[in-house]
């Protein structure tokens, strides 16, 4: 058997390796370019391309050998490189410096949410008041990885492909969203504050009309945007959405003027879609949180 494998390769010569594997399209990566010789592939992200705070590209070369930090030559796993990859295991920092981060990045969530006067509300967090962001343009950025990894896990997780997830992708979540969530003392719903940053990741400035809230629109609505954005029953869902944002502006602010400018926001926006709801129904104790399906599945398998 031995002198007939030598027999086949002095024939044909050294059979190639194939390159390592990449998923069709991972989210959000792209391979850019090919090197057959040392048998790698560039990987390129470009998350920020529909955003106004302009492109920003990280590369990384994936080898395929045993020594690869990411995988053998006998595995075949997806890649995210979240930054959880670059920064280390934990880059959050400690407990209530990532509730505040948390807090702070969904309060930006929420005033672009419910068109809210974000100047006002950055002025009393002690930034400046002419300001269209509460977020600087890195925390933006990171928040859109954060999301765009958030998307992907799930998708992994309801294809039950969860073993394929990388521990960076889980742990990127769980220091950001997960344990900030459990470690205050009025706990939100997981599932719905992992929507809400989902929910961001799909969303621009050029259409903030795509928001946790414009997913349970009207029928006409649901069709114009398509059904894969939509996942609401309409209105009973935009009920509780609203329930679901009055809570969780409850959680997030530091202030009660914070509290008051989103809540102020939030029911101006009820009374321009209450032709849907015809009066909210139901108090925020009582709620049944509208997400999207495998989410809230997905906050307990990070826990």
């Amino acid at each position: 058997m031995g002198f007939f494998r030598k027999w086949l390769k002095a024939i044909f010569g050294p059979q190639p390796t194939a390159p390592p594997y990449l998923p069709d399209n991972p989210p959000p990566y792209h391979a850019i370019s090919e090197d057959s010789e040392n048998n790698s592939i560039q990987i390129c992200s470009n998350l920020d391309e529909d955003l106004e705070i302009g492109p920003s590209i990280s590369c990384i070369n994936l080898q395929d050998e045993a020594a690869s930090p990411i995988r053998s030559s006998s595995q075949t796993l997806p890649i995210l490189m979240t930054p959880e990859n670059r920064l280390g295991e934990n880059p959050y920092g400690k407990k209530d410096e990532a509730i505040a981060k948390l807090q702070k990045s969904l309060i930006e969530i929420l005033a672009i949410t419910l068109s809210a006067e974000i100047g006002p509300i950055n002025q009393l967090l002690g930034g400046q008041a002419n300001t269209s962001s509460i977020l600087c343009d890195n925390e933006k950025k990171t928040l859109v990885r954060l999301g765009l990894t958030i998307i992907h896990l799930n998708e992994m997780y309801l294809k039950n492909e969860w073993n394929l997830t990388l521990d960076a992708d889980r742990n990127a979540v769980k220091y950001a969203i997960i344990n900030p969530s459990i470690n205050t003392h009025r706990r939100p719903h997981m599932g719905f504050i992992l929507d809400l940053i989902a929910t961001y990741a799909e969303c621009n400035r050029s259409k903030e009309e795509h928001t946790i809230i414009s997913r349970c629109a009207s029928l006409h609505t649901r069709f114009q945007y398509g059904s894969s954005y939509r996942q609401c029953d309409t209105p009973k869902d935009l009920n509780n959405t609203f329930l679901a944002l009055a809570k969780t502006i409850n959680w997030i602010s530091p202030s009660e003027g914070v509290r008051h400018i989103l809540g102020r926001a939030l029911v101006d926006t009820q009374e321009i879609w209450n032709r849907d709801l015809k009066g909210i129904k139901g108090t925020i104790s009582s709620i049944s949180y509208p997400t999207r399906p495998g989410l809230y599945d997905l906050s307990l398998a990070l826990v």
